[in-house]
């Protein structure tokens, strides 16, 4: 019975982590559209324990500066 316990709450703790996961994505979206988030550690090889944190990094694209623009803000 506590093995059963045991498994039941480690499956709550998974469901609630990868429930935080969906949502950061959601906001950093809300954000940056075309950034992206991405677990990686523990959690992703299935390692964790029920108390390990998430590892987590949240990737944003290159910010591009037309040359044009530039020059132009040069002459001011």
């Amino acid at each position: 019975m506590l093995l059963l316990l045991c498994i039941v709450y480690s499956c709550i703790r998974v469901s609630a982590k990868a429930t935080a996961i969906l949502r950061l994505r959601q906001v950093v979206q809300q954000l940056w559209p075309r950034a992206q988030v991405q677990a990686f550690g523990s959690y992703v090889t299935g390692l964790s324990l029920p108390s390990s944190d998430l590892d987590l990094v949240i990737y944003l694209p290159k910010v591009r500066i037309y040359r044009a623009y530039v020059l132009g803000a040069c002459q001011l």
